[in-house]
């Protein structure tokens, strides 16, 4: 979502917008994994459930993270929503 044009005004910092982008690409092909997985009751279902756990929660701590170290949410626009929820608003 960071990297598609018209979703984030021009400047944001690349340093965080591909990693996050890609971090959340790898986070919802593991869902869509383990979904399938649980809906066939395979026996592989929980551990893939807590690996797209685990990966979805760094990518956000990561995305959190780059987001306050590159000043990234002054440049967000509409996709600012995401991390909303942990920055301090500032003005």
């Amino acid at each position: 979502m960071f990297i598609a044009p018209g979703v984030t005004h021009g400047g944001l910092p690349s340093n965080f917008a591909y990693p996050a982008a890609f971090g959340d690409l790898l986070t919802a092909i593991l869902a869509s994994i383990a979904l399938a997985a649980v809906v066939r009751r395979a026996s592989t279902a929980k551990a893939l459930v807590w690996i797209f756990n685990l990966v979805g929660t760094v990518d956000l701590i990561t995305a959190i993270t780059l987001t306050s170290v590159y000043d990234a949410a002054a440049y967000m626009d509409a996709a600012y929503w995401i991390p909303a929820l942990w920055f301090p608003h500032c003005s």
